[in-house]
């Protein structure tokens, strides 16, 4: 039995109370403003940490280099053989009775010929 069609009404304001709430939207305002507008929004956050780990990885390559560079530099300190190795491939240094002959890849190729099969 329906008083007046009032069941309706109470369903009606339950279900948009919500909606009316002021706190509600004005929760609503501050996660958007905080997501997507303020200068330290989650966005932003979530830039520079990709960022950090960008240079983090970079920092790491380049620990391995300067390791690298510090051994070849104890090497040419410390071993003759290798500073003429050295200085023969870079360089193209030579001794006084030697004939230095450069070879260089070329760095056009030629292409293969298609092949075309006939029917």
């Amino acid at each position: 039995m329906e008083r007046f069609g009032l069941e309706e009404d109470e369903e009606y304001i339950q279900k948009y109370s919500l909606l009316k709430n002021k706190y509600f939207w004005i929760g609503i305002s501050f996660t958007l403003w905080m997501v997507f507008f303020d200068t330290n929004s989650f966005i932003s956050h979530w830039k520079l940490e990709q960022n950090i780990r960008k240079i983090q990885s970079e920092r790491n390559y380049l620990k391995k280099e300067i390791a690298i560079e510090k051994y070849q530099l104890e090497r040419i300190h410390t071993d003759p053989d290798y500073l003429e190795k050295l200085a023969r491939e870079h360089f193209h240094m030579k001794r006084d009775n030697e004939d230095l002959f450069i070879v260089t890849e070329s760095k056009t190729s030629k292409k293969q010929p298609k092949k075309i099969d006939e029917p």
